[in-house]
Parts: C-alpha cells; structure tokens; sequence
C-alpha cells in the first residue's frame, strides 16, 4: 500500500536485524544464557520471515505482477506490483489464509471501496478483486507512505504544529466517509496514508472492519443496541466501543482524539499493557483509559484536545458531530500558536 523509500522494505529491516553483531560475554554461564538468547531471536525473525506468502511472478493472465512487501496485517499482505495493461504501479492486497473471514474481509474491503471512490473519497482506487492461485486478492492504486512510517521517521512523535495540521485533515476525511452512511471502525496512523508522489496529500485505507451505519436499504440510521464484540485497536478504541456498544459515527472521531494524543504525546498510557488474552487485554485497557483524567491525558498540550474530546464523547448515538465546528477549534488554534516554520508537517523537513 505504501511505498518505502528511505526506510527501506521490510525485508531490508529483517535483513539488517539479522546482520548485526553480538558483542561478547565473558563469564561462562552468561554466555551461555546469552547465546540461548540470541537463537531464541534468530528463530522469532526467521519465522516472522517465512510467514510471508510467497506470491506467483504474474496473476489475472498476466495483466499483474507482484513485486516487493510492502506490509502485513491481521487478515492480509500487501505488495507492491505493476499492472501491465495499464502501465501504473499498483498495491496488492492478499488474503492471509490461515486467519477466519480473511477472504470475506478483502470482498466486504473492496465493495466499500468502490463505493467511497465513486463518491469521491481519498481513498485508493480499487482496480480489481478475484482469486490469485488459492487466495482473494485485491489490486488497488499504489498510495505513498502511512503516517506510522513518517510517525517513526520522526522519532516517534509529531510537534503540535504537525498534530493540528493532521487533524484539520483527518477530520475532512471522516467527514467524506460518514456522508457515504459508512463507519470506519479502525481509525490509526497505519491506516491513513499520503500521495504516491505528494507527501502533504492524505488518503484514508483499510475498510476490512468497516460498517453501514445507514442502511443502504432504507436509508435509516442503525439502532444502538449493546453486548457487541469489541472491533478495530485496542489502544485507539472508544469507551462504548469498550462497554459493546455498537458504533457510530461518534466512536470514529474518539479513536481519532486518541489517534492525535498518541501522536502529539509520544505515546499513551495504556499502551504497555500486554496480555495474552484478548478479552483480558481490552479489560485492562477499559480500566485505565477510563480512569484517565483527560486533563492529565493532555498535560502540556494545548486546551483544543481536551475540548475535542469532551465534545464528541457527549454526542448521541445518532447524532450528526459537527465536523466544520471541530475542524474550525483545531485551525483557531494553530492560528494562535502562530507558528515560525512554513511546512506544516515535519516530514517535509526530514525527508528533503
């Protein structure tokens, strides 16, 4: 879905992890347990390495050609390829077969995305979906890099200038998908990414999880009702999300105020919970996001963020966010902060 380019594919990252040095140790008995270390890690990256699916050369006739991974999700991988009929690089999206709903969530993936193009959302344009040797697969236009990649190539935090900029945007593209009567339900920075060549342009991906909250039927709003499995992550869920509480619109622009805390913060408190069990992870999770003050969630970030989430955490299960409103909060205070540099990500700067 995006393509690397000073970072590296993640075959270069497997590759360079595997070729570092380990420094000696010299009593025995460390050496020992270090070493077993040391297999133990070699064992976890070869076998990271050979979960890939090795794809055929060509596929739909040899109209396309898969070329290098690009990434790997829950239920799918992505590589990059090229589609010989008409001669544009594109992203191909194959189903993990060893994951339940694989193959149904790539179908349910491409019927939202033709959808959300046809009414003009920044999403990447679908191009085909079918069977490639045992697996769905699904092609699409080739997007640029996700904003966990420039997350990362920026130390692993955004300034406010960047997080302001991000949410003016961001907002603009939820609007577009809630217009089409359609939730996203797994808002990330995995899952929004930029131009192929325009870093400042911002695309919206990864519809597996997606849901109508309008019912393409009757054109009638869903009903909220409880004792619903938890979707989408855990470390960007909303509260009712958490309580099982269907989803609506609201629950899509709560996970995007934890999406731009984690980005402006570093990271988020709950964030170190690790647990085996999902049901217990996501309860661990629900304890300690809910008894997190936002204000000391949002300590030492401007008062926007607090206000944001008040706002849309007070929204009705069927009520209508007020998007203009929300973005307006964000740009009055990036007007205030009055800002010295003239890019407003900080990725313009990093990657010229």
């Amino acid at each position: 879905m995006f393509k690397k380019t000073k970072s590296g594919s993640q075959n270069n990252k497997h590759n360079q992890s595997n070729n570092k040095t380990v420094s000696a140790v010299k009593p025995e008995q460390s050496t020992r347990k270090s070493s077993s270390k040391r297999r133990s890690r070699r064992n976890n990256r070869s076998k990271k390495t050979s979960d890939w699916y090795c794809p055929p050369k060509n596929f739909c006739h040899g109209r396309f050609t898969f070329a290098e991974p690009l990434g790997k999700g829950g239920f799918a991988y992505v590589f990059a390829g090229w589609d010989n009929l008409q001669n544009e690089h594109i992203a191909i999206k194959i189903e993990n077969n060893q994951r339940k709903n694989a193959s149904r969530s790539i179908k349910k993936e491409y019927r939202f995305s033709v959808k959300l193009n046809a009414s003009n959302c920044p999403v990447p344009k679908p191009t085909w979906c079918g069977r490639c040797e045992d697996r769905r697969a699904m092609v699409m236009q080739r997007l640029g890099d996700s904003l966990s990649d420039y997350f990362k190539l920026c130390g692993k935090r955004f300034s406010i200038q960047t997080t302001l900029s991000l949410a003016i945007e961001l907002l603009k593209i939820l609007e577009t998908i809630h217009n089409c009567g359609i939730l996203h339900r797994d808002i990330k920075l995995q899952n929004f990414l930029v131009g192929y060549e325009d870093p400042t342009r911002f695309y919206i991906c990864d519809f597996g999880l997606s849901d109508y909250y309008i019912n393409p039927t009757d054109q009638t709003h869903i009903l909220e009702t409880k004792g619903h499995s938890r979707y989408g992550t855990v470390r960007y869920a909303s509260l009712n999300n958490h309580k099982g509480v269907e989803q609506s619109r609201r629950d899509d622009l709560e996970s995007l105020g934890f999406v731009l805390l984690y980005a402006a913060r570093g990271n988020l408190p709950w964030q170190t919970i690790r647990d085996e069990d999902r049901r217990q992870k996501w309860s661990k999770v629900f304890e300690m996001k809910s008894g997190t003050k936002l204000t000391d969630l949002c300590e030492r970030l401007p008062k926007v963020f607090v206000t944001y989430m008040e706002e849309v955490r007070k929204l009705e299960f069927k009520q209508r966010p007020d998007y203009d409103h929300l973005r307006k909060m964000f740009k009055d205070e990036y007007d205030r902060q009055n800002f010295k540099r003239k890019t407003k990500y900080d990725w313009e700067t990093a990657i010229e």
